[in-house]
């Protein structure tokens, strides 16, 4: 998992800048208590406008934050789509083994066969399938074999994993293929969920464990092929500390030093660079794979085609992100939230909706994940008033004027003053976000929000060298029906 590790900690790092700035000196909008959040969601725009209309931005400015140690560059020149803004009322759809199965058809196709997931901690496979691991596995019992597909490392790390290979490939000839070892035949998929402890050791000795905090699952395995298994997995919870709903498909991943994970890696994804073609393709795939599970409506788009050097291979990975569309307005992509238990009043306990796939050049699914299908309750506001674009940068100024050289990632320890902090705001992205509805766990609205997107560069005053750097990062989101600050990240 070290590749995708990278991947996320990337998403991470966003989310980290925006949890570091400073409070706004005005609370939230969805934490106020005053009657202010439905006062202003009911007022209604003076004029309608088409549902392409557009807007053309230009701003420029600089200036300092009020301590001297940040200088603000502001430089967007863009058109924004302005329609109709509405605000409207969600609650968490929480997913049914009906949902379940749709998702796994959409996923895999609906001539797929799924198998019940193996326990974690006690999986089991048939004679045919160990025979079939140990063909697959034998190519690496040496350490020229171990360094093909971990070339990071040294000669004895190699020899070490390969003998720990060749150890586990003996155990499971004793064990397992004996003439009187018994035979493993694998049961369908029931579509029912169960405690998460079930998939970890099994229906047996989950009954020994205390399962009530425990998420409900269903988890399936399908093959991927040389007798591998994509896992496939529905979470869901409804308690009082967080909510859930999540569909997820990883990789196949089993064996020892988690071997089929880099075999298959190695297959779909080393020296196959995607063609413009094959991204086309991707996020076509990606949109009819969300389409067919009818969870909502829901808009598909490239996020990134990621390379990552592995030895003398360089691995490609095409990212492709899906956001929800509510009466017909796409919401704006933001960083996950990274903590549900958190105790912040206007903190959310449910996952943002989003959705995530990766494939391979030839268009296989490598990885995905959706967060947090959503019913909607009602529109309170076909056509709420907002404020002007012109406001919306006024009050970005003030508040990140508050910021100081510790909020934007740097450590800048033993530095003293010698460091410069600049951060350039290049766009600004206008769409609905969600934000929690007040005095309750149970729904959210969406709002029109404006969210200020940048680059960041410290460089050591001195010598002008740069010593930190982030581009295209989220900076600041505001309420666009009152301009208050809307936290990017769960404290």
């Amino acid at each position: 998992m070290k590749r995708l590790t990278c991947f996320i900690c990337t998403s991470i790092v966003a989310i980290l800048l925006s949890a570091c700035q400073q409070s706004p000196s005005t609370d939230v909008v969805i934490s106020k208590n005053d009657g202010s959040f439905d006062a202003n969601v009911v007022q209604s725009a003076e004029e309608t406008r088409a549902a392409d209309a557009t807007e053309s931005l230009s701003f420029s400015d600089t200036f300092s934050s009020t301590d001297g140690s940040v200088t603000f560059q502001i430089g967007i020149m863009d058109i924004i789509q302005t329609p109709n803004m509405p605000v409207i009322e969600v609650t968490p759809h929480f997913l049914t083994e009906e949902d379940a199965r749709n998702a796994a058809r959409a996923l895999f196709g609906p001539t797929a066969v799924f198998y019940e997931a193996e326990p974690a901690l006690n999986a089991r496979y048939s004679k045919d399938e160990i025979i079939t691991q140990i063909k697959r596995w034998s190519p690496y019992t040496s350490a020229d074999g171990m360094k093909s597909l971990f070339p990071y490392g040294d000669e004895s790390i190699w020899e070490s994993d390969a003998q720990t290979l060749q150890e586990y490939i003996t155990y499971l000839t004793s064990e397992f293929l004996d003439e009187n070892s018994p035979d493993y035949v694998r049961p369908q998929c029931q579509w029912t969920f169960y405690k998460d402890s079930h998939y970890v050791y099994g229906a047996e000795e989950a009954e020994k464990k205390d399962t009530s905090q425990d998420n409900e699952q269903i988890s399936a395995w399908t093959p991927a092929g040389d007798g591998l298994y994509n896992k496939f997995t529905v979470a869901k919870r409804n308690k009082e500390d967080f909510k859930l709903n999540n569909i997820y498909v990883s990789s196949p991943s089993g064996g020892p030093l988690l071997l089929d994970y880099e075999i298959y890696r190695a297959q779909k994804v080393r020296n196959n660079k995607p063609t413009q073609d094959q991204i086309t393709a991707a996020v076509n795939k990606a949109q009819d794979i969300i389409d067919k599970m009818m969870l909502g409506t829901w808009q598909v788009e490239l996020s990134q085609v990621e390379e990552y050097i592995n030895g003398d291979a360089t691995e490609y990975v095409i990212h492709v992100d899906a956001i929800p569309v509510l009466q017909g307005i796409p919401a704006l992509h933001r960083p996950q939230l990274g903590n549900l238990k958190s105790k912040e009043k206007y903190a959310s306990n449910y996952y943002l909706t989003a959705a995530n796939f990766e494939f391979s050049a030839d268009g296989t699914l490598m990885d995905f994940v959706l967060y947090s299908p959503l019913d909607i309750k009602q529109v309170v506001n076909e056509n709420v008033k907002t404020l002007t674009k012109e406001e919306l940068v006024n009050r970005a100024k003030e508040q990140l004027s508050l910021s100081d050289a510790y909020a934007y990632g740097a450590i800048l320890d033993n530095l003293g003053t010698n460091y410069t902090c600049t951060v350039s705001i290049t766009q600004f992205e206008y769409g609905l976000t969600r934000v929690k509805a007040p005095n309750t766990d149970e729904s959210y609205y969406y709002i029109p929000a404006g969210m200020f997107l940048g680059n960041v560069e410290y460089c050591i005053q001195d010598t002008g060298e740069t010593f930190y750097y982030r581009e295209n990062i989220p900076l600041l989101m505001l309420n666009a029906v009152d301009g208050s600050v809307i936290p990017l990240a769960n404290e």
